[in-house]
């Protein structure tokens, strides 16, 4: 296979073209993300936002969307690494979702592929999850032909024997087991993973420890990968339900890393994380763990309430769904509002206030319909060394009025601490009002 061209997302490709490299560039630019995309969150909300994996740019370079990760198209690869560095996205994959990392894994590691880092560690994640309440113990239908009936007595294939002549009876008894293909993927997943990441440090769970020994004494240490129809015929209860998820997601990973066809030339494959995604729900678990007393904060995206831009004058149909990140409320009246952009909140040709306008728009959007007591905010990640940290015109001037209500454009740190401390004083920040713009610490909050 060709050497793969390598992108760091929202970041222009610094490597040279060669006319055929331009031309596959724009074939793999018409590829839809949300194909290879790995679900971060339980409720896959973001699905039907399109953002392109890259695109040209209007000074003719090429640039990568908010994606990372890599795909296999036409017998060559695309990577997109994360411009934040990997160490980052673990430590906002471990706040967002409560992970407890091994100790070990703090240290500074080197693997050949950081998308199978970021792999174990969202597979992970769901195994935390799905083995909550349990191990994934399932009803399953054992037969059973003799003199005597074990169970429940199957007349038609007890009809079928006696046809035959045989002096036996079937019979199906029921029993919970792991010795399912839900089991044996997950089983599968752990070996691909653990064989790519051999003489690394730990990287697995201490939930993960604890269980994969029972899932392997119920399917061997060596099961064959189910196929795609076998999970779709396993029956969960609500119990087991969140073993759905893990499975298939484990299916994905076990069929990619060796498993599959995917490294033969010509096969179409990959594996993307929407950094968008992740960076939205690192910032509203930071807003969790910081409301103050009499706050709550709500994942504006899979929240109960419907909120939409305009009614039907001819019956409640809504057109325009809104769906703010981070809800922050008192009761039932709005205080604030937060959208998080995994974007570059800085002045450019294309955006002179730093602000794209279709986020303007949102943004105010918001405003208008939610009407917070304290304000409405796009929160942007801060600068890393390498960028230009200058404020932009957005944050310069802020805050900005739209009819009586404040709207601000910030940049938070990318760690949990400061940007834990950075939500504290907008959510305790009574000066949020317009005529006295930001508050003083805004300017701290851009130091990462």
């Amino acid at each position: 296979m060709i050497d793969p061209h390598t992108f760091r997302d929202l970041s222009p490709y610094c490597g040279e073209i060669t006319p055929e490299d331009d031309a596959w560039l724009q074939r793999v630019s018409e590829l839809d993300p949300r194909t290879y995309r790995i679900a971060l969150a339980a409720e896959d909300a973001g699905a039907d936002e399109f953002s392109p994996l890259i695109e040209r740019a209007h000074d003719g370079h090429w640039w990568a969307g908010r994606y990372i990760g890599a795909v296999s198209f036409e017998g060559r690869r695309l990577v997109i690494e994360p411009r934040f560095g990997i160490e980052v996205i673990e430590h906002w994959l471990d706040e967002a979702f409560g992970l407890i990392a091994p100790p070990a894994s703090a240290r500074h590691i080197e693997t050949d592929s950081f998308v199978v880092r970021l792999l174990a560690r969202i597979w992970c994640r769901s195994i935390d999850q799905a083995t909550r309440h349990g191990l994934p113990l399932l009803r399953l239908a054992e037969h059973h032909e003799g003199l005597f009936v074990r169970g429940r007595l199957n007349p038609h294939r007890t009809a079928a024997l006696q046809g035959q002549g045989r002096p036996a009876v079937a019979s199906v008894t029921y029993g919970r087991s792991l010795a399912h293909p839900a089991t044996r993927a997950i089983v599968c997943a752990e070996r691909a993973l653990a064989t790519l990441l051999t003489g690394r440090v730990e990287w697995r769970t201490e939930r993960v420890r604890q269980v994969m020994p029972h899932l392997r004494g119920g399917v061997g240490s060596r099961p064959k990968l189910p196929t795609a129809n076998e999970l779709e015929r396993v029956r969960y209860t609500p119990i087991t339900l969140p073993f759905k998820r893990a499975a298939e997601l484990s299916h994905r990973i076990a069929s990619r890393l060796g498993y599959g066809a995917a490294e033969v030339d010509g096969q179409n494959d990959g594996m993307l994380i929407d950094v968008a995604e992740l960076w939205e729900l690192f910032v509203l678990n930071c807003a969790r763990q910081v409301a103050p007393p009499g706050l709550r904060v709500e994942h504006g995206t899979t929240a109960s309430r419907h909120e939409s831009l305009l009614r039907s004058q001819r019956g409640d149909h809504p057109l325009g769904r809104l769906k703010p990140d981070v809800l922050v409320l008192e009761g039932d009246t709005v205080r604030s509002v937060i959208d998080a952009k995994y974007k570059r909140l800085a002045d450019t040709r294309q955006r002179p206030t730093g602000v794209a306008p279709a986020d303007l728009y949102q943004i105010v959007a918001y405003a208008l319909r939610f009407n917070p007591s304290n304000c409405a905010l796009l929160a942007y990640p801060a600068p890393d060394p390498q960028d230009d940290d200058e404020m932009s015109y957005a944050e310069q001037f802020g805050a900005w009025e739209c009819d009586g209500r404040a709207v601000a454009f910030e940049r938070f740190p990318t760690d949990g601490a400061g940007c834990r401390a950075a939500l504290t004083r907008h959510l305790t920040s009574t000066t949020h009002s317009l005529d006295s713009g930001l508050p003083a610490p805004h300017r701290d909050a851009l130091v990462s």
